[in-house]
């Protein structure tokens, strides 16, 4: 899934099978992190397939409103774990350390 996601581009991969028995259709839909290989969601659509347009819109559907909520949690925990961009030296100086303001007065000429 690694290559995969590196391929195409993306940090997600939302993969699926599409089954067929007699008059049922069943979709199948997983949305893999691409790094890590980890399944954030999956899900099992069953239906008639009486209008297989449908069908297509209504799963559609479903899974972009099922993986919105996958999505948004896993860029949460991605940022958390991801390292920071600001140097440490300046991040952990001491509160008091740090300039709160500069003061200028008639005695330095303005």
């Amino acid at each position: 899934m690694k290559q995969v996601g590196r391929e195409l581009g993306v940090r997600y991969v939302l993969e699926g099978s599409v089954r067929r028995a007699g008059t049922r259709i069943r979709v199948t839909a997983q949305l893999i992190e691409a790094e890590s290989g980890h399944h954030l969601w999956a899900e099992r659509y069953d239906r008639d397939v009486h209008d297989v347009f449908a069908i297509q819109d209504e799963v559609t559907a479903a899974i972009s409103g099922a993986i919105l909520p996958a999505v948004g949690s896993a860029e949460q925990h991605r940022a958390l774990r991801k390292p920071p961009s600001v140097p440490m030296t300046v991040r952990h100086r001491p509160i008091g350390s740090l300039p709160l303001r500069a003061e200028v007065t008639a005695s330095d000429g303005y």
